[in-house]
């Protein structure tokens, strides 16, 4: 006998074939759900919510340097994104990096990385949301 589970979106799933069965009558999937039910079958409930974090406004130094070793982004590397950048660019943006105590999640340097390291908005706030884990 068929099993069924219904997710915390509220999306009814046939078990042994992970599908979700639309819930609309003269569907296939769902005439055999209501045959499941009409037999005593029952729905299990999945009230799993996955934790949604925050993106932190900004993160300590290390956080961020060591969240980015862990996505496989050196100091070095970014050095040398830095030194591509016109003076006096450069050199600002050389000394905040290596001078920072925290880096912010808004600060225009941070896109750069992630323009230089092929990191979209989202995969930066994620660096963000992991780095302030550590």
């Amino acid at each position: 006998m068929n099993s069924y589970k219904e997710n915390f979106k509220g999306e009814l799933i046939k078990i042994s074939t992970n599908e979700i069965v639309p819930k609309i009558m003269g569907n296939t999937l769902f005439e055999e759900y209501l045959i499941y039910l009409n037999q005593g079958g029952t729905v299990d409930y999945d009230n799993t919510i996955f934790e949604v974090f925050e993106v932190p406004e900004q993160v300590t130094a290390i956080q961020f340097i060591a969240q980015l070793s862990f996505e496989g982004i050196t100091e070095a590397s970014i050095l040398e994104v830095i030194d591509t950048l016109p003076e006096p660019n450069k050199t600002i943006a050389r000394a905040s990096f290596l001078r920072a105590v925290y880096f912010e999640r808004n600060n225009p340097f941070i896109p750069l990385v992630g323009m230089a390291f092929n990191k979209t908005s989202e995969q930066l706030d994620q660096i963000f949301i992991n780095a302030s884990k550590l």
